[in-house]
């Protein structure tokens, strides 16, 4: 389950997985897991360069 954290972390414009990780504290292998969430839900997309959030 993602947190809202997580999903503070990632930005509106490309954020890297480790900059995503150590904005929230959790581990790269979480991250990767909650963003895959957050990505099929709508709520981020991946991008070159990482993950951007969509919407607010």
């Amino acid at each position: 389950m993602a947190t809202d954290r997580l999903l503070a972390s990632v930005g509106f414009e490309a954020t890297s997985i480790d900059v995503v990780a150590q904005r929230s504290g959790l581990p790269v292998t979480a991250v990767i897991s909650e963003l895959l969430e957050y990505e099929l839900r709508g709520l981020v997309a991946t991008v070159p360069g990482g993950y951007i959030r969509l919407g607010e």
